[in-house]
């Protein structure tokens, strides 16, 4: 049990490690030989480099569906001048 001082600071468990009793050391001797850590860090490696090339990639393709995006609209566009310029044509003809 933990008891608190009058100026708030905590006496017990705490004040002999300064962490809380059931939390881990934060420096904990590695259970992993060297060479596995090792290997981990190019596992993570690798895969942030594939993570980076999939978000290149991505970036690639939605600048083409833009690029598209932006045809069919200029298309668009020119399909509406066209039947107006006609629409008007035949109007303007009765």
């Amino acid at each position: 049990m933990q008891r608190v001082r009058s100026e708030g600071i905590l006496e017990g468990p705490e004040e002999t490690t300064g962490r809380p009793v059931n939390s881990q050391p934060t420096s904990q001797p590695s259970s992993q030989p060297a060479s596995s850590v090792s290997h981990e860090r190019k596992q993570t490696r690798v895969m942030m480099m594939m993570m980076m090339t999939m978000t290149t990639t991505t970036r690639e393709e939605e600048e083409e569906e833009e690029e598209e995006v932006e045809e069919e609209l200029e298309c668009g566009i020119e399909k509406i001048i066209y039947l107006g310029t006609v629409f008007k044509r035949d109007n303007d003809g009765d």
